[in-house]
């Protein structure tokens, strides 16, 4: 028997259950979507959640995974939260440690935003990298994880002592390269090894210390060097330089650090200039050409050549010049010029002397001078040669010498040279011509003002006589003086002349010019043991005079007259008629008697 029990209000209390809960689920769904929309509407900057404590980072974030792969990262920060687009925010002391290479790479600045998607960072103020010697300083570094490479903007760099500024960076830790670009400068100062330098596009090589660079401009010292292209190797942890080789319009100056040297300073151009230390000291080449300018206390010096070696002392000072084959323009600071050239050149700064080897050849508006060897003083532009070939002009003598034709150059050989300022002192078997006249002689001195002969062994000379014809002279002497201020030629030392038939013999003869310098030849007069040949006559006596006008030879002082035939006169003046061979003594102590030899034609 079943028993129905009916309860009238129970479906009123389900009724009201349902609404209960269906109210609540609507306030739920209401406070869930109020919620979201706060969330959505939050700036990224307000953290999700309350400030964390500094160092809590180095325990919560030593491994963080980006896309799959582990990166080992120690984070540290004052702050901490994550944008809606999954980008971590480290704000306040920010320390990242990458530690995946050895030794880690460090860096710090004032917020850090690593991208999880792309594996980067972006460090904003004061930020710092640093790896091994490394260290980067910039207001901006984007760091990326993966490929671990760094680029910045305005940056500055320290490497051991180098410090480097540039307008843009890219660093890449493998392979340890860091490429500079804008205006670039940089500087290691470091007593003994100095530099600095300014370029526009840098590539360093971190493992090897080396660089190369575009439109570089360095300075060591005196030294300053510069060029389109530079590649410059530094020795590893002092960073020394070893070597800078410039090319693409390549240019060196140099300016001595003392002021008491003679050579002060020199510009250089050349395809290529290479810098390098050699044995510890510095060297300088310029190749395949080369101009230089040089500048010393009264002189200066332009050099075109093939190749160029410059040897420098401790504190870059100029200690040897060497070049191959050359041609230079060496200027005096009266306005003296010589043009030198040689297969090679060879300068002492200290000694102040250049050596020039190899068909020397220098060229003056005054001479020509070509030489197997010559040595150069600056700066009384002195030289010294052997084995030369001197051409002299008519302009370097003051006024005309006798028996040297004015109009005519004159040419010199012989073994050994030296110049001084308007002399020449010439040794060694000398020759000197004039188109048919020469002479052969020991020494040979020649002045501004006059000529000087020593043991001329044969001289065979030319002069025009007052009258215009032409008389010939050869000689022989010990010392033979040709002097423009008097136009007189002195002769000494066991002399022998020949005038057409006649020889002659003395100690000592003058021979002199009429009217203006350069005139016409008019006496001989000599003294000291005179003896003379003539024809078939000998004469001898204290004294002798040769009018060259007038063709007549006066003996005086005991004259003596000997015949071919035995004959013997004494008289106390005897005159020999040159032009009609007659002979006249001439005797006071016997009644001014006369006597006149006329020889038979």
């Amino acid at each position: 028997m079943t028993v129905r029990i009916k309860h009238k209000g129970l479906p009123a209390l389900l009724r009201m259950a349902v609404l209960v809960l269906l109210f609540l689920f609507v306030i739920l769904v209401g406070l869930t979507i109020i919620s979201n929309l706060k969330n959505r509407s939050h700036q990224p900057s307000a953290p999700v959640q309350p400030a964390r404590q500094a160092g809590t980072f180095s325990e919560n974030f030593q491994a963080l995974e980006f896309a799959g792969e582990k990166r080992h990262l120690r984070l540290k920060a004052d702050n901490y939260y994550t944008d809606v687009d999954g980008r971590q925010h480290l704000e306040g002391g920010v320390e990242v440690s990458d530690e995946e290479l050895s030794p880690a790479v460090q860096l710090q600045a004032n917020a850090v935003v690593m991208d999880q998607e792309k594996q980067s960072l972006r460090a904003d103020g004061e930020v710092s990298l640093e790896f091994n010697q490394l260290r980067i300083l910039a207001p901006l570094i984007e760091y990326d994880l993966k490929d671990k490479v760094a680029r910045s903007e305005k940056v500055r760099i320290e490497h051991g002592p180098l410090r480097l500024s540039a307008d843009t960076l890219l660093w890449r830790a493998v392979p340890g390269q860091i490429i500079l670009e804008g205006n670039i400068a940089g500087e290691k100062l470091q007593p003994g090894d100095s530099f600095s330098f300014e370029g526009e596009r840098l590539s360093f090589d971190l493992e090897q210390d080396n660089f190369t660079a575009q439109n570089l401009r360095l300075s060591s010292g005196g030294l300053r060097l510069g060029a389109g292209m530079a590649e410059v190797r530094l020795k590893n942890d002092s960073l020394e330089l070893l070597s800078i080789d410039l090319s693409g319009g390549a240019e060196a100056r140099w300016s001595a650090s003392s002021a008491g040297v003679d050579f002060r300073s020199f510009d250089l151009l050349a395809d290529r200039v290479v810098f390098l230390l050699e044995k510890n000291s510095p060297v300088l080449l310029a190749r395949p050409g080369f101009k230089l300018n040089g500048y010393g206390k009264e002189w200066r010096i332009q050099v075109e050549g093939e190749a160029l070696e410059l040897f420098f002392e401790a504190r870059l000072s100029a200690r040897r010049l060497k070049t191959g084959k050359f041609l230079a323009y060496l200027y005096g600071n009266e306005g003296e010029t010589l043009e030198l050239s040689a297969q090679n050149l060879d300068y002492d700064p200290v000694g102040r002397k250049l050596e020039l080897s190899g068909q020397a050849l220098a060229r003056h508006e005054d001479y020509l001078l070509a030489a197997a060897r010559l040595a150069l003083t600056l700066p009384e532009f002195g030289l010294a040669g052997s084995e030369f070939e001197l051409e002299i002009q008519p302009s370097f003598f003051k006024k005309p010498v006798p028996f040297f034709k004015k109009e005519l150059p004159v040419f010199l050989t012989g073994s050994c040279l030296e110049t001084f300022p308007g002399v020449f002192e010439l040794s060694g078997q000398v020759r000197v011509w004039q188109a048919e006249d020469f002479c052969l002689t020991d020494k040979a001195r020649l002045e501004k003002d006059r000529g000087l002969l020593q043991r001329v062994e044969k001289a065979s000379w030319s002069a025009r006589r007052s009258d215009g014809q032409e008389e010939k002279v050869e000689l022989r002497a010990g010392r033979v003086e040709l002097l423009a201020e008097t136009s007189q030629v002195i002769l000494s030392g066991g002399l022998e002349l020949g005038l057409d038939q006649l020889r002659l013999r003395a100690e000592e003869a003058v021979f002199g010019f009429t009217g203006e310098v350069g005139g016409g030849l008019a006496r001989l007069e000599a003294k000291g043991r005179v003896s003379l040949d003539w024809k078939e006559y000998r004469a001898s006596g204290r004294q002798a005079s040769l009018d060259f006008d007038s063709q007549q030879l006066v003996v005086t002082g005991h004259p003596e007259l000997r015949a071919a035939t035995g004959e013997r006169l004494e008289a106390d003046k005897l005159t020999l008629f040159l032009a009609d061979d007659r002979i006249r003594l001439e005797n006071q102590k016997r009644e001014r008697s006369l006597t006149v030899l006329v020889r038979g034609k």
